[in-house]
C-alpha cells in the first residue's frame, strides 16, 4: 500500500496548492498508463478530463495532507503572486 504525505511550505488559499477529486481512489472507472520520465514510471491519465472534477484543498500552514496514492491528485496552477512551496513523499506500506 501506496500513501502520499503533502505538506505545504508557502501556499496561498484559493489560488495555489494541492488538487484533488475527492474519493477517487474508490473509483473503478479512471483508465491510465505508464510513462517513464526521469527513470520513474509516471501514469498517464486516459480518462477524459471532462470526466474528472478536481478541487483545490483549502490548506493553511501547518496542515499535512495524507492520501491513498489512487486518489486523483496534482499540483493547482499558480494564480498568485508567491512561489508555490510544498514537500511531498510517499510511504510504502506492507499489508
Amino acid at each position: 500500500k501506496r500513501l502520499k504525505v503533502w505538506i505545504p511550505i508557502c501556499v496561498e488559499n484559493g489560488l495555489n496548492g494541492l488538487m484533488v477529486e475527492p474519493d477517487s481512489q474508490k473509483r473503478k472507472d479512471i483508465k491510465y498508463k505508464g510513462e517513464m520520465r526521469h527513470g520513474i514510471k509516471k501514469p498517464i491519465l486516459l480518462t477524459s478530463p471532462d470526466n474528472i472534477n478536481v478541487k483545490l484543498v483549502d490548506t493553511n500552514l501547518g496542515d499535512v495532507i495524507i492520501f491513498d496514492d489512487n486518489l486523483i491528485h496534482g499540483g493547482a496552477i499558480n494564480n498568485g503572486i508567491k512561489t508555490r512551496v510544498s514537500f511531498e513523499f510517499t510511504l510504502v506500506i506492507p499489508y
